[in-house]
């Protein structure tokens, strides 16, 4: 599991339409467990086929991070602000590290020019 600063958040959701990615704020999954999470942002498409959820503590996860993998959700905590705020190319190369699960379809043109 990825630490991301919580700046992230916020540059995903500004880059969204320009990046061509399908972002969620405040994305609730239920688990089989019954648990409820409810994750900062949800990226679609990226880091397993249920896509990429983005969480502000490892609190939040209180020990259901192995029951999201096996659901094939990818998960990122974020850490605490430092820097400023990420850029494009930032956040483009983290998703690239996440890969790709989405439809071909639906790749972003950044993506595929790689």
């Amino acid at each position: 599991m990825d630490v991301m600063p919580k700046r992230f958040i916020h540059a995903c959701r500004t880059a969204a339409s320009e990046l061509e990615l399908s972002v969620t704020p405040w994305r609730v999954v239920l688990l089989p467990s019954s648990k409820c999470l409810v994750a900062e942002l949800w990226i679609e498409g990226f880091g397993s086929p249920r896509g990429l959820l983005l969480f502000s503590s490892h609190e939040q996860l209180e020990g259901y991070a192995e029951e999201l993998k096996r659901e094939c959700w990818a998960h990122v905590v974020l850490a605490a602000d430092h820097g400023s705020e990420p850029t494009h190319a930032h956040i483009m190369q983290h998703l690239r590290s996440w890969g790709w699960f989405g439809a071909v379809e639906r790749m972003p043109s950044w993506l595929i020019s790689v």
